[in-house]
């Protein structure tokens, strides 16, 4: 192809590199003097988004660069190690080539002080989020340099280690220490955070007292997401005192990732009292007394963390004042907790969106048959969302037909999460032909086996996102060909997201299809590449 490209006309050119990715637009730019050259009048149709690996070394690539740099918004950058003296390195490219992008994306990141340094360079930066190398955590040193360097981030979002989570009994697992960032107390430059809206530290082990000096400075921050360790009344006292403006807050004992929509919408009149007057609230249970007086929620998640029995009435307190306005509702309770809100909703006139995350091994169709019920008679319910995980994770939660069958006739399922279910091929069959209005789907289950059958019932959902993921070691997946081909070719939804991992049984046939997908949905088809072994 590059071969061709000095002899196709200009105009012909441009129609064959607005449809190609970044990666293939500069192989090409190295290979053709005569796009080379016309770069610039390029810029008004380049797609003004990057994906780097950092792995590789990008000297090569450095002309390219400077020809389109400035036309770059968005980068992700993957798996880089970041070297401000070695200048071969894709990261310290950025800020050379890339200084007018918006949006910057770290993934896996080794992160060193000098980066935040670094990305004070690039003047239009305000968004940023990172996910650090699993081994090398965010340092203090890195956040204050962010901090000082880029007055100008609005989102600012620092994940730590992956931890699996718990929705009840306070069992859980972390693979690695969290990111450790405790003397931003000794912050002194609260001035810098003045555009901050969104923060998001709950992957790193920081309580409100180490931000206290941050959010003084933080008088626009509307988002903040911290874990909810340290002294409590203490806490709520900075918010108050600092966070005005606040609208929401999630505010765990671990880095949990409840399916709360950012109210950006929200009216933004000052509180009539110096205290914080929020719109959405994910808590502990055991904080719900902290809260008590916020009384015009639109978003209310409940987790019970730790613990078999509830502490008080406070959760409940909470809950059913907010009933007036509250639109959208989380619940990680143990079932009999469940069942007593779930009886109670008919109460909640405007309510549109209910999630409930379930972890009993031994669950019964009554739930399911009760949500049924309530689903039906609801005036203003239109999405439903169920995640059914054991804890801990290492057991099975035992489905049967009759269970699958109550939760594939709830009124307006749009997800389920299966996690760690005991059931026959021919259950999951029947929830993906019964539950039509399904959107959002993630399996992992050891092994996983999606029948063409299965398949064929998955094409006529209207999906936006389907994850397959087999687990276990022992024994591997397996992904029916004609029926994944089908799928790709004949999905009703949009399917933004298909993610393909774990281990599956991949011969020729099936490794030629699984290429197939990816070619078919670019993008949007991720996984598959490092998890699959060639058999």
């Amino acid at each position: 192809m590059y071969n061709m490209i000095d002899v196709l006309p200009y105009d012909v050119l441009l129609q064959i590199f607005a449809l190609l990715s970044i990666f293939d637009v500069l192989q090409c730019m190295r290979v053709s003097r005569q796009w080379y050259a016309s770069v610039p009048d390029y810029r008004t149709v380049f797609p003004g988004y990057v994906v780097l690996n950092g792995e590789k070394y990008c000297g090569e690539y450095a002309r390219s660069m400077a020809k389109v740099g400035d036309c770059v918004r968005s980068i992700v950058l993957k798996k880089s190690t970041y070297h401000s003296e070695t200048d071969g390195m894709i990261g310290s490219l950025i800020p050379r080539f890339f200084r007018n992008i918006s949006t910057l994306f770290l993934e896996d990141c080794g992160i060193q002080a000098d980066l935040g340094r670094c990305l004070g360079k690039l003047p239009q930066l305000s968004y940023l989020k990172i996910s650090p190398d699993i081994f090398i955590p965010v340092t203090t040193t890195f956040i204050k340099n962010i901090l000082r360097h880029s007055p100008n981030i609005t989102y600012l979002s620092i994940g730590g280690a992956t931890e699996f989570i718990a929705l009840s009994n306070g069992q859980f697992a972390t693979r690695a220490p969290a990111s450790r960032c405790t003397d931003l107390r000794l912050l002194s430059l609260p001035s810098s955070c003045i555009n901050l809206q969104y923060l998001d530290v709950r992957g790193c082990e920081i309580t409100i007292v180490d931000l206290e000096k941050v959010l003084l400075g933080c008088i626009c921050l509307k988002f903040l997401g911290v874990r909810n360790e340290g002294d409590k009344v203490q806490n709520r006292a900075i918010m108050d005192k600092c966070c005005h403006n606040l609208r929401q807050l999630c505010y765990l004992p671990y880095n949990f990732q409840p399916v709360t929509a950012c109210y950006d919408e929200i009216d933004d009149r000052q509180p009539v009292s110096n205290t914080i007057s929020l719109r959405a609230l994910d808590i502990d249970v055991t904080d719900a007394g902290r809260f008590i007086d916020q009384s015009n929620l639109k978003h209310l998640s409940l987790l019970h963390c730790y613990g078999d029995l509830m502490p008080n009435d406070h959760p409940w307190d909470i809950f059913y004042q907010n009933r007036h306005s509250l639109n959208s509702i989380g619940l990680a309770l143990g079932v009999a907790e469940v069942e007593a809100y779930i009886s109670s909703l008919g109460s909640f006139q405007h309510l549109t969106s209910l999630h409930l995350y379930l972890s009993e091994v031994t669950l019964s169709t009554d739930i399911f048959n009760q949500l049924q019920d309530m689903a039906q008679q609801h005036p203003s319910l239109q999405s439903i969302a169920l995640s059914i995980a054991p804890i801990p994770l290492e057991n099975q939660i035992r489905m049967n037909s009759a269970k699958v069958s109550s939760i594939a006739r709830i009124p307006h399922l749009r997800r389920i999460d299966i996690l760690s279910w005991r059931v026959h091929g021919l259950s999951l069959l029947q929830l993906f032909s019964i539950a039509t209005v399904l959107q959002h789907i993630e399996v992992h289950m050891a092994p996983l086996q999606v029948t063409s059958p299965m398949f064929l019932a998955l094409a006529r959902l209207p999906l936006v996102t389907l994850v397959l993921s087999s687990e276990g070691y022992r024994l591997l997946g397996i992904l029916d060909n004609d029926g994944l081909s089908y799928f790709v070719d004949h999905h009703a939804g949009p399917l933004a997201v298909m993610t393909v991992t774990g281990n599956f049984h991949v011969d020729k046939p099936t490794a030629k299809t699984l290429e197939y997908a990816r070619e078919k949905l670019g993008n949007r088809f991720r996984g598959l590449a490092d998890n699959l072994k060639l058999k």
